[in-house]
């Protein structure tokens, strides 16, 4: 679901930033430098993984919707900066998920689980995006993201309690 959130906010960010007037070579320059803070979080998942051991997850989902909510705020520079932030922490969980998948999973059902959960990603999209396009065309974005950020949160405390020993 964090994956999804992450899309929507990357997908439904480029029109978000259009609808501060920003041209397409300018959304592009965003989409670039977040590009590139996703390519250091990647490179440093190893490392904070090592600072913050397993609740590393738990932290980098929360500081994703906070982020999201934030990157709400209708403040360009705001939601760029945030909107780098998203994509950093996207993709230093990515390969947290990996690792963890393949720690838990026994290798014959690997490929099963994986398939499994892009199957989830998949399905959440086709019904994700449609309501938040739907919300965004009734209310506004900014609205749209608050309450995915909001949801998301709201996932991960659910999430959080049930995963506790």
């Amino acid at each position: 679901m964090i994956f999804t959130f992450n899309a929507v906010v990357y997908f439904y960010g480029q029109q978000y930033f259009n609808t501060f007037g920003c041209t397409k070579f300018q959304i592009s320059i965003i989409l670039f430098l977040s590009s590139i803070c996703a390519c250091l979080g990647a490179i440093s998942a190893e490392k904070i993984v090592k600072i913050f051991k397993g609740a590393t997850k738990y932290i980098v989902a929360c500081i994703v919707g906070v982020s999201i909510i934030i990157f709400s705020s209708g403040n360009l520079l705001t939601s760029i900066i945030f909107f780098a932030i998203i994509n950093f922490m996207d993709a230093l969980l990515y390969p947290i998920q990996s690792a963890s998948l393949n720690a838990i999973i026994p290798s014959n059902q690997r490929a099963t689980i994986i398939s499994i959960d892009s199957m989830i990603f998949s399905t959440a999209m086709i019904c994700l995006f449609p309501i938040c396009g739907f919300i965004g065309d009734v209310y506004n974005l900014r609205v749209t993201f608050l309450i995915i950020g909001l949801l998301q949160l709201a996932f991960l405390s659910v999430l959080y309690l049930f995963s506790r020993d």
